[in-house]
């Protein structure tokens, strides 16, 4: 929160963009990295799992997954992250559709661009307490 709080008042909400952008873009090749020790077959599996090891245990999130034949959901029925981040938003002067922007922006950015460049199908929502994501296979590769 300090960082982003920094950030958003020495830039004074002038380059968001490429702040998110760049933040997005290291946030995928980190999840491309962590993927890319599975098999291609496996790349919707090891992104959902790295969802569920960053989200989910880190942020002790409540969290449920549904395991189909070519594609792997996780549904953060309360994420912990943009919990915590929202908790103390207000110590920062930032209000929820601020934090939602840029902490679950990053998020869904960081492994929609992953599942891009690693081939693989890619939806992902927003809910009132956290997010759903799902990776599928391409049939098409």
């Amino acid at each position: 929160m300090l960082q982003v709080y920094t950030f958003l008042h020495t830039s004074e909400k002038n380059d968001i963009a490429t702040a998110m952008n760049c933040l997005t873009e290291k946030a995928s090749e980190i999840n491309m990295r962590e993927a890319q020790f599975f098999p291609k077959s496996k790349y919707a599996e090891a992104l959902g799992g790295s969802l569920v090891k960053h989200m989910g245990e880190v942020f002790n999130s409540k969290y449920s997954i549904e395991d189909g034949k070519d594609s792997y959901r996780v549904i953060l029925e309360e994420c912990g992250c943009i919990g915590c981040i929202q908790k103390d938003s207000d110590e920062f002067g930032l209000d929820d559709t601020t934090c939602r922007t840029i902490f679950c922006g990053a998020c869904l950015g960081g492994y929609r661009l992953s599942a891009e460049k690693l081939g693989v199908k890619f939806k992902g929502s927003l809910s009132p307490l956290g997010c759903i994501m799902t990776f599928s296979s391409r049939k098409d590769r």
